[in-house]
């Protein structure tokens, strides 16, 4: 979050609008609280953030993915309908996702478990900035009762639920995604 504020500083942003989608959206909800003064909205796209039950969303790759099987049921955790990719393409994602797994598995997930803003459970009632929850309604990573819960939870919060989604809805109905987004905005912008 601090790289991020960094980020937005050198950019000279005052005042602007912040999505973001699984650990990104965990990433904006901690900036929501931390810097609110500097959103006008925000919106959470299948965003972890709050730990419910015992479900654990940071959890890590795995073991390494073999071969086009094994990267279709992975892309299975993620998609609602998994793409069917050329086997180049698979190749490259397989030996992308494989070169990156000790760094996200020992490095990323150690640090999001071991930070300050893992947990927001007890905090995301503090969130003041007109917030839109997007929902792909057949995520596998984080269950939808973390949808309820911000909706619940974060004063004035809309929940958008998108039949047609899983975990990362942007690639899968972009459009939707798109339209609700831009439908909210203004609407966020007036109630500010």
């Amino acid at each position: 979050m601090e790289f991020l504020h960094r980020f937005v500083a050198a950019k000279g942003l005052t005042s602007f609008h912040l999505a973001g989608n699984s650990m990104g959206g965990h990433i904006a909800e901690a900036y929501a609280l931390a810097y609110p003064q500097e959103l006008r909205s925000l919106a959470l796209i299948n965003a972890p953030g709050v730990s419910l039950d015992a479900h654990q969303v940071y959890a890590g790759f795995g073991a390494p993915v073999q071969d086009q099987a094994g990267l279709t049921k992975l892309m299975g955790r993620i998609f609602y309908r998994v793409p069917q990719l050329p086997a180049p393409i698979a190749g490259y994602l397989i030996t992308q996702i494989n070169g990156s797994m000790d760094f996200i598995d020992h490095t990323v997930i150690s640090a999001v478990i071991g930070g300050v803003d893992y947990d927001l459970k007890d905090r995301v009632a503090g969130i003041r900035t007109p917030t839109l929850i997007l929902w792909g309604r057949h995520d596998a990573v984080v269950p939808f009762n973390v949808a309820e819960y911000y909706a619940a939870h974060i004063p004035g919060a809309r929940l958008q639920v998108l039949e047609n989604a899983s975990h990362s809805p942007q690639l899968e109905v972009p459009g939707e995604v798109a339209a609700a987004l831009l439908a909210f905005i203004p609407t966020a912008q007036a109630g500010k």
